[in-house]
C-alpha cells in the first residue's frame, strides 16, 4: 500500500547514529569507536546471551563448538586455532 511506504520512508524516519559530519575524516575502524560497543567483549557472554542459547551454565560448551567438533572448522578459517576443538582450553 502506497500509504504505509510513504509513512515509513517520510514520517517515522530516523537519522543513524553512525553518520560522519560534514567534513569529518573516516579511517578504517572508525565504526567500532562508539559507545554502543564499548560494553561488549570478545569471548565473554552475558547470562541474557547464555540463556537464549540454552546454555545450561558459564562452563557449558556454546552450541556452535559442539558442531564444529562434529564436522571440522570452518572451511574458509583451516589453520583457525578455536579452544575445545583443536587448541587447549584457556585456563
Amino acid at each position: 500500500d502506497y500509504r504505509t511506504l510513504y509513512e515509513a520512508f517520510f514520517q517515522h524516519q530516523t537519522k543513524p547514529e553512525s553518520l560522519t559530519d560534514f567534513g569529518d575524516l573516516y579511517y578504517e575502524g572508525r565504526e567500532y569507536e562508539t559507545a554502543r560497543s564499548s560494553n561488549f567483549r570478545p569471548g565473554f557472554m552475558s547470562e541474557r546471551l547464555r540463556e537464549a542459547l540454552g546454555m545450561a551454565n558459564e562452563y557449558s560448551p556454546p552450541p556452535w563448538l559442539i558442531n564444529m567438533q562434529r564436522y571440522g572448522p570452518p572451511p574458509s578459517y583451516p589453520n583457525a586455532r578455536i579452544p575445545g576443538l583443536n587448541a587447549p582450553l584457556p585456563t
